[in-house]
């Protein structure tokens, strides 16, 4: 995040802060072991068998996320008249 800051102001973030923050929070994950474990732990048949649903389900959030970011990128920038 230092990086990515504007050197003049340190209490806004940046558009590629926000960018930054949208995918890692939204970050698709390939292979959720964590929630196998547990399915497997609680006896599950078959514990990976909503893989293809996670996968589908964080990358929609990705890229809902990712469109919304740019939605009021421009939007901000059509205001301040960049």
């Amino acid at each position: 995040m230092k990086e990515l800051s504007k050197e003049d102001d340190k209490s806004t973030a940046t558009n590629e802060m926000v960018t930054f923050l949208v995918l890692n929070t939204a970050g698709v994950t390939i292979l959720p072991t964590t929630v196998m474990a547990i399915r497997q732990s609680y006896g599950s048949t078959n514990p990976a068998d909503f893989l293809i649903l996670s996968f589908v389900g964080t990358l929609a959030s990705c890229i809902f996320g990712l469109l919304l970011d740019k939605y009021y990128q421009r939007k901000a920038e059509r205001k301040h008249g960049k």
